[in-house]
C-alpha cells in the first residue's frame, strides 16, 4: 500500500472456475504481487454456458472453493482477495455485471443468476449490500 491507497485488480478470473483463464488463483497472486498489487477481486464467471440452472447449487459451491483457496493462498502470502462474481444475463439484453461484496451466504442463497432480469439482479444485489457494475 502506498499512499494510504491499495492497487487492486478488480476483474480477475481464475482458471479454476472461467474457461478465458489459463492461470490458477495462486499463479494470479504471485505475478499480482510481483507487479505491485496489494490485492484482487476474484469474479468467476456465471454463463449459461458454464453450467444448468439445475447445476445452479453446485457449481456456487465451486465458485465458493475456489474463492475460499485463493483467499487462503493470499493471507499466507499477504496479499488481499476480494470475492465478487461476474453475471452474463440476456434480460432484457445481453450484459455482463460485475458483483462486488459477495459472500458466501448471499451466493448459497440466491437463484439461478444468470437466469434473472437486470432489473431483478439489480434488486437482488441492493437488498443483500451486493455492489453490481457494469
Amino acid at each position: 500500500m502506498k499512499n494510504g491507497f491499495l492497487k487492486i485488480d478488480a476483474h480477475v478470473h481464475s482458471s479454476g472456475i472461467s474457461f478465458c483463464s489459463h492461470a490458477t488463483a495462486e499463479q494470479i497472486i504471485d505475478a499480482k504481487k510481483e507487479s505491485g498489487y496489494d490485492g484482487v477481486i476474484l469474479v468467476n464467471h456465471c454463463q449459461s454456458w458454464y453450467y444448468a440452472p439445475a447445476e445452479h447449487e453446485t457449481y456456487v459451491k465451486r465458485v465458493i472453493n475456489e474463492y475460499r483457496r485463493a483467499a487462503e493462498y493470499g493471507e499466507k502470502v499477504g496479499f488481499r482477495v476480494f470475492f465478487g462474481l461476474e453475471v452474463s444475463i440476456d434480460k432484457p439484453a445481453y450484459n455482463d455485471w460485475l458483483l462486488y461484496c459477495v459472500t458466501e451466504k448471499f451466493l448459497l442463497s440466491t437463484p439461478c443468476l444468470y437466469q434473472l432480469s437486470q432489473k431483478e439482479l439489480y434488486r437482488l444485489c441492493l437488498d443483500n449490500g451486493v455492489a453490481l457494475a457494469q
